[in-house]
């Protein structure tokens, strides 16, 4: 069995063991994978945002004086490194939808599923905005950045 097969039996539930690696591979094995990436997103986009206003702070202190500047892109910036913490929580509501959803015993199941999509969602859409608040923070401070004087000695 080929690798490609494998992945589409393991989409259907099936279990199968990829001739490379040895592993069972399932739709839980997928999923695990996706939190775990996802999860990883979320803290490489909280830690460029963080990064990105540390080193602008640090930059405008080797300056004459603060400009104003420099407030827009480290705003930005701020929003971008917040937006990622409220991405997790509603990556929790999410799962935690999910996890009711699986011991729900009654009709409840379908609107159980759907809160967590949307709880999906807004995780989704905070962290493409972190993103978003990055490309337009680095924007501002390319912009900032050649007004400033630096301080000499």
């Amino acid at each position: 069995m080929t690798a490609q097969q494998c992945f589409h039996k393991s989409m259907y539930g099936e279990a199968c063991k990829q001739p490379m690696e040895g592993k069972m591979v399932s739709r839980e094995w997928h999923w695990e994978q996706a939190i775990k990436y996802a999860v990883e997103s979320f803290k490489t986009a909280l830690l460029l945002n963080g990064a990105a206003a540390i080193a602008l702070m640090s930059f405008a202190a080797g300056t004459r004086k603060f400009s104003s500047a420099l407030i827009y892109p480290l705003v930005s910036f701020a929003v971008g490194a917040m937006l990622p913490a409220v991405a997790f929580l509603a990556a929790y509501f999410g799962h935690l939808r999910y996890g009711s959803a699986m011991i729900a015993e009654d009709d409840r199941d379908f609107r159980i599923l759907e809160g967590g999509e949307l709880w999906n969602l807004l995780a989704i859409g905070l962290m493409l905005l972190s993103v978003l608040a990055f490309a337009v923070g680095i924007w501002l401070a390319a912009v900032a950045l050649p007004k400033l004087e630096l301080a000499t000695g």
